[in-house]
């Protein structure tokens, strides 16, 4: 059977039988017949739902007995042929009973898609908004960061080659700091670790 046909019916996979409640729903169950077309699906409608070991196979003809005693007991319905013999009730199998859905189940399905994307979007955005937290709580650092060596920049005379650049690795340039004063050293030094800190913080943030 098609994914297209499949739509037509409802998902019983996961049926309580002490919960879902099935009476009145119209459903497809195959009925068996000889010639050229085979077997064919017919309309019933379920007027009962209960665990027996009485129950008649499927498929099954109009000369079939409403059911036979089998040695396990299963989830079946009662159900009568729509139109045809609406006084003679058989018992089937839940598992070969196609139930069609019907407006409620398609609302249900419609408003299940609703919620769905609802979530969706709100995980999206919770995801964004905490990106964008984090930017700018880097951003803040970053700022803070440069701040701190224009401080630097003020406090001592920096002399660094551009060797030094290419081989710094958060703190190895400052080895050609010099140092005027001692007022100076205690300026740096507390810089420095200023600086050292946020640098931190900023891997941290990646």
């Amino acid at each position: 059977m098609s994914n297209s046909e499949d739509k037509k019916y409802i998902d019983i996979s996961n049926f309580n039988l002490g919960k879902d409640d099935l009476f009145g729903r119209y459903c497809h169950i195959e009925m068996q017949f000889y010639g050229k077309d085979g077997n064919q699906f017919h309309i019933f409608k379920i007027v009962g739902q209960l665990r027996s070991n009485g129950y008649c196979d499927v498929p099954f003809n109009h000369s079939t007995k409403p059911a036979y005693v089998h040695d396990k007991i299963i989830d079946i319905v009662n159900v009568i042929e729509c139109g045809v013999s609406e006084d003679k009730v058989y018992r089937v199998p839940l598992k070969d009973v196609k139930i069609l859905k019907n407006k409620y189940d398609e609302q249900e399905e419609s408003l299940e898609k609703v919620r769905w994307n609802l979530a969706f979007c709100i995980e999206e955005k919770n995801k964004l908004m905490n990106q964008q937290e984090a930017q700018e709580q880097r951003l803040k650092k970053v700022k803070k960061l440069l701040n701190l060596y224009q401080k630097l920049h003020k406090e001592i005379d920096l002399s660094v080659g551009k060797d030094s650049f290419d081989d710094w690795n958060g703190g190895g340039a400052y080895h050609y700091i010099e140092i005027d004063t001692e007022k100076d050293h205690t300026v740096a030094c507390d810089i420095l670790e200023q600086i050292q800190q946020l640098e931190k913080e900023l891997e941290e943030l990646k």
